[in-house]
């Protein structure tokens, strides 16, 4: 995860201080970004995907006086997207089509307990890392959103999530331990 630069900084500074040229720039330059980054992770349709990328900049855009610095724009912004996200799945009750490729690389969550052979079946394994992701609490499914599907180090989740490194690490455990235990219920039946 890219710190923050001078650009970065400035930029939140004017949109911050009721600039409307900064934020058109800002708008500008992340609407095209953060909906690459939602229409590539969540397999919705463009107009969908536009419509998230939407929120997600008028949402920044009315909490940009809160933005720290700590991580780049860029990667700030795609936090936010993800919450916007997990909004739409929740207001729409459905699963992220782009879980699957969590499902497929097998999210080290079956360290401790083999998955039963039944579950292994690539659509039905996907399906049911859908809804047992979504279904975790908010910071445990961004903490495992973050690891396994943007590839976050532990450093940067911290940074990212405002937590110690050993907090994140503490929330993936609990978080693969609930989505072993979903996994096996769906799997007995």
């Amino acid at each position: 995860m890219a710190q923050a630069d001078d650009g970065d900084l400035r930029l939140a500074a004017a949109v911050a201080a009721g600039d409307q040229a900064a934020a058109r720039r800002l708008c500008e330059r992340y609407l095209p970004r953060v909906f690459g980054y939602i229409l590539r992770r969540t397999g919705l349709g463009p107009d969908t995907a536009a419509e998230l990328a939407q929120e997600t900049v008028v949402a920044a855009l009315r909490s940009i006086q809160h933005y720290g610095g700590r991580s780049s724009l860029d990667t700030w912004l795609c936090a936010l997207a993800r919450h916007k996200v997990a909004d739409h799945y929740r207001r729409e009750s459905r699963r992220p089509a782009s879980l699957d490729d969590l499902a497929l690389r097998g999210l080290e969550l079956f360290d401790q307990a083999p998955l039963p052979q039944e579950v292994a079946e690539r659509d039905e394994l996907a399906e049911a890392v859908h809804r047992a992701v979504w279904l975790l609490p908010p910071a445990q499914r961004d903490a495992v959103l973050g690891k396994y599907l943007d590839g976050l180090s532990l450093a940067e989740l911290a940074r990212e999530m405002g937590r110690t490194e050993k907090a994140v690490e503490s929330l993936l455990s609990r978080a693969r331990a609930t989505l072993r235990r979903m996994l096996a219920a769906w799997a007995e039946g």
